[in-house]
Order: C-alpha cells, then structure tokens, then sequence
C-alpha cells in the first residue's frame, strides 16, 4: 500500500522524465528483470500523483517508461498533460491515449520551455541521453539562477550511481560547485519523492536562500519572454551564420563551450585544460576562423576562450543571459554580445549561428550543451559536428556512463558512435576539416532567425496538418505563449488576473 500520510495534496504539475525506449524490457535484453524494478516504480509514482491531485507533466510518449507512468496516472484518474513535438508524435514514441492534454512545441527547445513553465519540480526516472539532457538543463538553468524548483533523482537500484560519481569528480577537480551538486536530490523508492519535493520547499537550502532577490527578478523569465537582444556588434557583417565563409576548417562560425568557475582555472591540476584551449585558439586563428562564438561570460576557462580569441585576431561573439549579465559576468569586451533572457534561448541562438561545436573542459554547461546536441541529433532534428575536446581525460568518466546506459539498454551504441572525441588541439582541427553533412533545411526551419533585431522564440506560428488532427481524442494545442499561459490557469499554476 502507498502511504498518503505524508502526502500533501494539491503540490501542484510534477515533469516526469524517463525513458521511452522498449528494449529496456525486452526479452533480448540482459538486464530485463533489473530495469523491470524501474517500471514498477514509475507507476508506482504515477499512482501517487493522481491519489495526490498532482498532475504530471511528461513528454506525451505511449512507449517505454514514458508510457508506464502516464498509463498510471490516466488509470487512477489523474491528470496527464503531455509536451511533444510534431516528429515524435508521428514516429514511434507517439502520444498517449486519454491523455488530458497533448501540447505540440515547434521544437525541443521550445518543448523544454513549456516543461519548465508549466512544472512546480522535475523528476528523473531511469532514461537514456534524452533524460540526461534534461538533467543537465534543469540543473543549470537553477545553477544560475533561473528557478529554484526541486531536481529529484530516483536512483533505483543505483541506476544513477555512475553519473553522480561523475558530478562528485567534478566537484572534486573544481569545475562544480558543491553547492550545484547539492541541487540534486536522491532518493531510492517513489514514495520518497514527494516528501523529499515538500522538504525542499519547506527548508530551501542555503544557496537558494542568497539567490532568492535574484530569483525573484529572473524567476519570471523561465519560458516566457524568451527572446534575445543584441548588446554590442562591432563585426562588418550581420549576426546570421550564413554570413561567414567556411574556408579551410569547413565551417565559418564556430562555439567553444567550457567551465566557467575559477576556481577550476586556477587549480593546479587542470592547467592542462588552460594550455589545450590556448594551443586551439591559436591554431583557429591560424586557419583564419571567420568567427569564434562563447558564452559571454568573464570567469574560467569561458572568459579565457573570449581573451584567447580578440588576442589572436578572431572575431568573437558572446552569449549570455540577462541573469548573468545583470550579475556582472558578461564579457562585455567581446566584438559582439548578445543577451537572451535564459539559458534555453542561449543555446537556441548559439544552435543556429554555428557550423560547429567544440565541447572543452568544463561541467553542466557543456554536459548540457552536449546532450542536448546528442538528443537533437538522435531525433534528426540537427546535424551539426561536434567535437568533445577531452584533455587530460577529463570526459572518461561521462564515456563510461554514456557506456553503463547502452549496457541497460537505455543508449543505443549507434548513439555514441556519432560522438568525435578527441585529446589534442591539433586532433580538434582535423576533425573539424572533416566534411560537415549538410542540415536537411526542413529540420532547421529557424537556421536565419537570429538577426541584429533579436528573435522571439515561443511565439511561432505552426499549423499541423489535418490528418496529424484527424480522430485525436484529447484536446491539442500549438504551443504558444496564449495557449501555454491558458493551461498555466487550468493548471491552478496562476491567477487568471495574472494572466502575463
């Protein structure tokens, strides 16, 4: 029996991310009667939500875990409002049926938008690349102070141990805080979630506490205005990727992603990271890189690349947040800077102005930057290269995660064959010289969005076809600012008077 002793009622809409692949529990897999422990669970928590009155918010998937736990909660009578994209709705993930809700996003960076709106806490069940990119994106999004919303990992069986001992090693080397790893809650069971969400609420932990007057300023802009502005531009030609030339390297813009703590800069043990990005900027400069792109911010390896780039000549463009900038971190030095009111928008501009990433040293944010690049590609929704400059091993023990998930069955080893890693600046060149697949225009509808003006990224007009309409049995709606606020009221998450 479920304890609802400890429940609270009414805690309001819960994201469940998991898994939505079916080998997991396939005879033909190994490790079947293991991860069957993970679908007991999830429904198990799928009951809780709808005894509870707490309606889940989940990626609208009728397979795998994804499908368990909206079956449960559909079964007990609760509410389910699934979040998805027109591709995966027509390919075998599908959408739920008697879902309450069904809400199509022009893109997975607009679905991600809508879950971080509409939900109260985030919940990680056992999943492959795409539940690690919501790890990754939630957690840094709170990191830097975006929301304060509980990140609960249910580690069943130790399905997570892997990866948790990664971000410990990540503290350990200084590339994340311990306060940033205290953000993750882990419990073992689904009935520990809830009391541990209610815990989190009643007694914020103490770095919340000191961001809570910035959080009350940037809280606000989660998911909702979600546009980018463009603070400074000192470059002869316009912001758009298509602008500049390709020449040796087979790409004309290219991001750098890296760490951002000092710390980790001035720690000993990781000058290998500083001296590998030295050595690759220089040898971009040396192959005339049109244009070099990073986070726009000042501290670590991040403010390095910024430095690195305007001393060898290479025209940079920055981009940040307006939370960072108003906290004094933006690179205000750099040729351009552009500001996006979140983190979400930020990787939107940066997707779409570069031919290229390299993955350096760092923590979430590149592990983010990372996984959403793996999940995009996954689902076909980009192509872009990727290079994971991995010095000194920093990404071995990411690898061998990436490595247990394909030996559970939640990663395919296809998956993994797409990442180019790579341990040396002039081994990153090579790789980048390598033909880049050209990007289907039909998967990169946005691709020339980003212009001096900015770009607003909710507010999109898409009109599904009417066969994809034909028999639905749930209401359906585009994804729209209107239309998302609406479901925040029926969702008791804002007054209607609050309406924005």
């Amino acid at each position: 029996m479920i304890d609802m002793s400890k429940v609270k009622i009414g805690l309001g809409p819960i994201s469940v991310f998991c898994g939505a692949s079916e080998y997991p529990f396939s005879d033909k897999n190994p490790h079947r009667q293991g991860n069957l422990k993970h679908q007991i669970e999830i429904e198990k928590f799928g009951q809780i939500l709808a005894m509870a009155g707490i309606p889940l918010i989940w990626g609208a998937g009728q397979t795998g875990l994804m499908g368990a736990v909206s079956r449960s909660v559909i079964q007990h009578g609760g509410i389910a409002v699934g979040v998805s994209t027109q591709h995966l709705v027509n390919g075998k993930e599908g959408a739920q049926p008697g879902i309450t809700t069904l809400l199509i996003a022009d893109s997975m960076q607009s679905r991600k938008m809508a879950f971080a709106r509409l939900s109260r806490a985030f919940v990680i069940f056992p999943g492959g690349i795409g539940t690690f990119d919501e790890v990754t994106e939630y957690l840094l999004e709170r990191e830097n102070g975006e929301h304060s919303k509980p990140l609960v990992i249910v580690n069943i069986d130790g399905f997570y141990k892997p990866l948790l001992d990664y971000f410990d090693h990540l503290v350990e080397r200084k590339y994340m805080t311990a306060d940033a790893r205290d953000m993750l809650i882990v419990v073992d069971k689904a009935e520990e979630i809830l009391p541990a969400i209610m815990s989190e609420f009643e007694n914020p932990k103490k770095h919340d506490l000191k961001k809570r007057k910035l959080y009350k300023s940037s809280e606000t802009l989660l998911g909702q205005h979600n546009q980018i502005i463009v603070r400074r531009h000192l470059g002869k030609l316009p912001i758009g990727r298509h602008n500049y030339p390709k020449g040796s390297l087979g790409a004309g813009s290219v991001a750098l992603v890296c760490g951002g703590i000092d710390d980790a800069l001035h720690d000993p043990r990781n000058n290998p990271h500083k001296k590998a990005i030295a050595e690759l900027v220089k040898l971009l400069a040396a192959e005339k890189l049109p244009r070099l792109i990073h986070s726009g911010q000042i501290g670590g390896l991040k403010g390095l690349v910024g430095q690195l780039a305007r001393a060898h000549g290479i025209y940079d463009l920055g981009i940040t947040t307006r939370f960072l900038e108003e906290n004094g971190q933006a690179d205000t030095e750099a040729h351009s800077l552009l500001i996006a009111d979140n983190e979400q928008s930020a990787e939107f501009a940066i997707k779409n102005l570069v031919d290229a990433v390299i993955i350096g040293p760092g923590a979430i944010d590149s592990l983010e930057k990372l996984s959403d690049y793996l999940t995009e590609v996954d689902i076909k929704e980009s192509n872009q290269k990727l290079v994971i400059f991995n010095v000194d091993g920093h990404y071995d023990g990411l690898v061998e995660y990436f490595r247990y998930l394909i030996s559970r069955g939640y990663f395919a080893p296809a998956a993994l064959d797409k990442l180019v890693i790579v341990k040396t600046a002039a081994e990153v060149i090579d790789a980048l010289k390598r033909p880049i697949a050209q990007t289907d225009p039909s998967l990169m509808t946005k691709a020339d969005l980003v212009a001096v003006q900015g770009i607003k990224l909710l507010q999109t007009e898409h009109n599904p076809t009417k066969a994809h309409d034909t028999g639905t049995p749930y209401p359906r709606y585009v994804l729209t600012s209107e239309n998302i606020n609406k479901l925040m009221i029926s969702l008791g998450l804002v007054a209607p008077e609050a309406n924005p």
